[in-house]
């Protein structure tokens, strides 16, 4: 890496691996930022691995679409008959107005569905129905919070090893995510306003959410074919570590 970019380094926004349907095109992005300030990249290319290191898209010139780097994956190259799976990698070589080229990379998996939000306004009105009177002028929904309430599920998920695109009910993500979204916009609340309640509030739903996570199970796809295992048998989001042997019965005789 040179040295401009360890002083000035730009930072892509990469919340979760990047999931790949197959057959079907699909848009791919990448967002770059330094100081707060989303870069244009000037040109630039988009290549994807398959597990094997095989590169299924091989250095394609990306488009620049309101600043993002951008590139379609044509279904033609994820067919169906492609084995679905983690340990894809995406990349992105980027140039831009500073003359440095950066190479940014990105994990992937190619899946048989996406796993999409389950909460809307619609659902926090349902919890708090003055938050439409609350809200800034500036903004008309709460998608930004929504979104990132969402980002944090998914990566939580990957991170206690559980795969989202495998999750066959995604209703059950709902009480944490709403719980957690309700969590960042009274926090921001308390930090714009000052007011005490909406910290309240705040503790309050993440105290919820929390409890929300402990009790997550869903329906989940074990062998990637699309259908629950088990007869619809529900798994945990994380297993139950015992930390010392578990008690014994005593028997008498």
């Amino acid at each position: 890496m040179p040295a401009s970019d360890y002083q000035e380094p730009f930072t892509a926004r990469i919340p979760f691996p990047e999931y790949l349907e197959r057959g079907r095109d699909q848009l791919v992005k990448l967002e770059v930022y330094r100081a707060g300030s989303l870069q244009a990249p000037a040109s630039g290319t988009f290549s994807l691995f398959d597990p094997d290191g095989v590169a299924v898209v091989d250095a394609q010139a990306i488009t620049v679409a309101s600043s993002v780097a951008t590139y379609t994956i044509s279904a033609s190259l994820l067919p169906n008959t492609t084995p679905v799976g983690e340990a894809w990698q995406a990349e992105w070589v980027l140039t831009f107005a500073d003359g440095v080229t950066r190479t940014f990379r990105r994990s992937a998996a190619l899946v048989l569905r996406a796993l999409f939000p389950v909460v809307t306004d619609i659902d926090l009105l349902a919890c708090y129905s003055d938050l439409d009177d609350l809200r800034p002028a500036d903004r008309t929904s709460y998608q930004e919070y929504i979104d990132e309430a969402w980002r944090r599920v998914i990566g939580r998920l990957v991170a206690r090893g559980k795969f989202p695109y495998l999750v066959l009910d995604p209703w059950s993500l709902r009480e944490y995510t709403l719980e957690t979204t309700l969590a960042l916009v009274f926090a921001d609340f308390g930090s714009s306003v000052g007011e005490g309640r909406y910290v309240e509030l705040a503790e309050m739903h993440k105290r919820t959410a929390a409890a929300a996570w402990r009790n997550l199970n869903f329906i989940y796809d074990e062998d990637h074919d699309g259908r629950p295992n088990g007869h619809g048998k529900r798994k945990s989001a994380h297993p139950v570590i015992y930390l010392s042997n578990a008690q014994r019965g005593r028997w008498r005789y």
